[in-house]
């Protein structure tokens, strides 16, 4: 008979090297949710979001600055307030002659449903009294111009003029600048956050 054996050669440099394999570091990295404040760059002017010259509709003088330099304003408060006692006795005195117009008027339209008087008088007498109703409410436009009020809320600059000062109409007075939004350029930036897993 003939026998056949097969030998396994384990060498004690193989069974070395597969456990040397078995112990290959390894590199472990946990997910999580993370919040990832994204911002965009730009390269450019930084504006506020809106910015006016305020100014005078009236050439009067001033007598009260009522802001402080620098502070935050909010919108419809007063800024400035212009000297007003002519307008004020212009229209005490064309309320008087309104009154008057108004008293003739009625009269002469009574007078004229008899025809005791002629209808160009009493024509004369409406026209009279409706030139005078403009005139109150032209008065009254120009009287409340004598207040200067912020337009929108946001911060105010340094005042270009003090009490006393004689203002003409179109003359800066002061800056108001809108600041809740900034833009560069022409472009607005804005901030947003978005979750985001590593």
């Amino acid at each position: 008979m003939i026998s056949c054996e097969i030998k396994t050669d384990k060498s004690p440099e193989t069974t070395t090297a597969n456990a040397d394999a078995s112990k290959l570091p390894v590199d472990i990295i946990i997910a999580l949710e993370e919040q990832l404040n994204q911002e965009e760059a730009v390269v450019g002017t930084m504006m506020p979001y809106r910015e006016v010259s305020i100014v005078s509709e009236l050439p009067q003088k001033i007598t009260q600055v009522a802001f402080k330099e620098g502070s935050y304003v909010d919108q419809g408060a007063v800024l400035y307030r212009l000297y007003d006692a002519d307008i004020r006795s212009r229209l005490k005195q064309v309320g008087a002659e309104l009154e008057l117009a108004r008293l003739n008027k009625e009269r002469m339209g009574n007078l004229l449903k008899t025809e005791t008087v002629r209808p160009q008088e009493n024509d004369e007498a409406v026209m009279r009294f409706q030139s005078l109703v403009a005139q109150q409410e032209l008065l009254l436009v120009d009287l409340s111009k004598t207040v200067i009020r912020a337009p929108f809320s946001g911060k105010i600059g340094i005042s270009k003029v003090h009490l006393g000062a004689y203002v003409s109409p179109g003359v800066e007075l002061v800056m108001l600048q809108d600041q809740s939004r900034i833009k560069a350029g022409s472009k607005l930036i804005s901030l947003f956050r978005k979750n985001i897993y590593h």
